[in-house]
């Protein structure tokens, strides 16, 4: 084989791989649209694309339920050969990001975040050494709970306890300032529905009841 075929067979595996690659993100992404927009209902909808291939930018107005729904969904670079590897040595995942907003809930801050990406930086929080830390450890995983207030820190770890799939989440966090639920999770096709409609019901019934305790589906 000569160099210059060598370099056009190459080439050919490079482009092969970008169609691949950026379809099967363009998939997943259709069908994590049509979950968000079935759970959440928006009476209407925005979306913007996150670099080339990279993800989509949501916002969602929902009524009186959650107001302003937004987030993001960002991919693995499928589509690059180069750079694929590389984000799969970091474990990196495809990720959810979704951020809601309830006005009827208490005073109080706190998130649980995996523990080796907040212990890596993956994850800025700069508020962190004003709350206190808790380790929490669940079906194998270990977690970091930081709280003030011991309602959101009971609520925060009786979520956990009660996910579906706990393997799937990176964060949860609660801002009671401002009235936020910020939800980072691997969006799994398999178990995307389910865990999406389970946050919606623990985040109502936190707003509703005010306690600790979840009424989760």
């Amino acid at each position: 084989m000569t160099l210059g075929a060598g370099i056009a067979i190459a080439f050919i595996i490079i482009a092969v791989s970008n169609v691949i690659g950026s379809r099967a993100n363009l998939t997943r992404a259709r069908h994590i649209v049509r979950l968000l927009e079935a759970t959440f209902r928006p009476e209407e909808a925005q979306y913007s694309r996150v670099g080339r291939n990279n993800g989509y930018h949501f916002l969602y107005e929902t009524g009186p339920a959650f107001g302003l729904v937004e987030g993001t969904v960002t991919f693995l670079p499928r589509d690059s050969l180069f750079y694929l590897p590389f984000a799969l040595l970091a474990r990196r995942k495809d990720q959810l990001r979704i951020v809601m907003k309830s006005e009827s809930t208490p005073p109080g801050q706190g998130r649980i975040v995996e523990a080796h990406r907040l212990q890596s930086g993956w994850l800025p929080f700069e508020e962190g050494e004003h709350l206190n830390p808790t380790s929490k450890t669940q079906d194998g995983r270990r977690f970091l709970l930081l709280w003030y207030n011991p309602i959101v820190r009971d609520w925060l770890a009786d979520t956990v306890e009660r996910m579906p799939d706990v393997s799937l989440l990176h964060q949860i966090a609660y801002n009671g300032t401002d009235h936020t639920f910020l939800i980072e999770i691997e969006p799994r096709r398999e178990t995307l529905s389910r865990t999406l409609e389970f946050f919606v019901s623990c985040v109502a019934s936190f707003s509703e009841r005010r306690t600790s305790r979840t009424a989760c589906l």
